[in-house]
């Protein structure tokens, strides 16, 4: 069993955390070139690009990459933005050059006041930038597939932690518990869509969904 880093938006962190979510979606970043290739996935051996329609002996006629996120089995623990109190070390001109961080943090997510003594410095750390000793979250990984994203069905967005709710009994809508009423959708796919653009960027799922990801399925420990 290994452990490695997971990064995590601040809704994604909030699902999880109430358990909304067990599954997570990223993109596989490394295929073979060319256009006739398919994919499959193996327990053993990680993610098995094969190409088709290309003459015997072609370059690429196979590859194997690990998913980086590991095996079934082993640990994910999330990284997300935090703020950390501290100081600044300066040199005899003033110049900051190094930061000297306490062990007085508060996550990102988080909202409240931040009482510290005075002459404290505040410091909001991107997730990239979280120790091991700072995550909260542990995720314990029980499955993984490959499938291209545009593929995800409706129960899965249910699982990446899309919710439903309704106002009359009558009208059902799906989204995060976070968004405004009108940014709900009609279907839990339209909803997914929407939370895939507000992580990734506007026009990222058109520019996406035909490309393979990790549908990483996890329960949180």
């Amino acid at each position: 069993m290994k452990e490695r880093p997971i990064l995590m938006s601040a809704p994604m962190v909030r699902a999880t955390l109430a358990d909304n979510t067990t599954h997570t979606r990223r993109l596989i970043k490394k295929r073979p070139r060319g256009d006739f290739w398919r994919a499959s996935f193996d327990t053993t051996r990680g993610l098995i690009f094969k190409t088709e329609g290309l003459m015997p002996g072609s370059i690429w006629p196979h590859k194997h990459i690990k998913c980086p996120y590991g095996q079934i089995g082993d640990y994910l623990w999330v990284r997300e933005s935090f703020y950390q109190a501290g100081f600044w070390e300066e040199d005899e001109t003033g110049t900051r050059h190094a930061w000297r961080g306490s062990h007085t943090i508060w996550y990102a997510e988080e909202e409240g006041n931040k009482t510290v003594r005075p002459g404290t410095i505040i410091r909001k750390i991107p997730s990239i930038y979280m120790p091991r000793w700072v995550s909260r979250i542990t995720l314990e990984i029980t499955n993984i597939r490959v499938e291209r994203l545009g593929d995800i069905s409706e129960a899965d967005c249910i699982s990446e932690g899309i919710v439903e709710c309704t106002k009359d009994d009558k009208l059902c809508k799906f989204g995060l518990s976070e968004w405004a009423w009108a940014d709900w959708k009609h279907t839990p796919k339209e909803a997914y869509i929407t939370l895939w653009e507000r992580i990734n960027g506007f026009g990222s799922w058109e520019r996406d969904k035909e490309k393979f990801v990790w549908a990483i399925e996890f329960k949180r420990i």
